[in-house]
């Protein structure tokens, strides 16, 4: 009986242990992609993203409402990029320049930085 109950033991780790490194783990944190920025919550996450110049940009909006992302700062807008991201979707926008790229929701007033190396 205790040879079988090691075996047991020992293989429930083995199979804890690669299910921990396979991609959908549920120990993992919940978070987003390289070049990628979530809607979350009201907020931008990251709020800071470092990328190189000509990186496309993702923003995926997890809330259950509709955000912009709008280059500039609230009260103090620019024109290079608008964005209006739906509940559940993704937007892209390329950083062909380098530069720190501030961006906000129009709607919302959440803040965030691309910063493009």
């Amino acid at each position: 009986m205790k040879f079988s109950l090691r075996w047991l033991v020992a293989f429930g780790i083995f199979a804890i242990f690669f299910w921990q490194c396979g991609e959908n783990n549920p120990f993992a944190p919940d978070m987003p992609s390289a070049n990628e920025v979530w809607i979350q919550n009201q907020q931008f996450v990251p709020q800071s993203l470092p990328v190189s110049k000509g990186t496309t940009v993702q923003w995926t909006n997890k809330d259950d409402e509709v955000h912009t992302v709008d280059s500039g700062e609230p009260m103090n807008p620019t024109t290079e990029f608008n964005l209006t991201v739906k509940a559940g979707e993704t937007e892209p926008w390329p950083f062909t320049n380098t530069g720190n790229f501030d961006y906000y929701c129009g709607i919302h007033g959440e803040t965030g930085t691309i910063v493009v190396q």
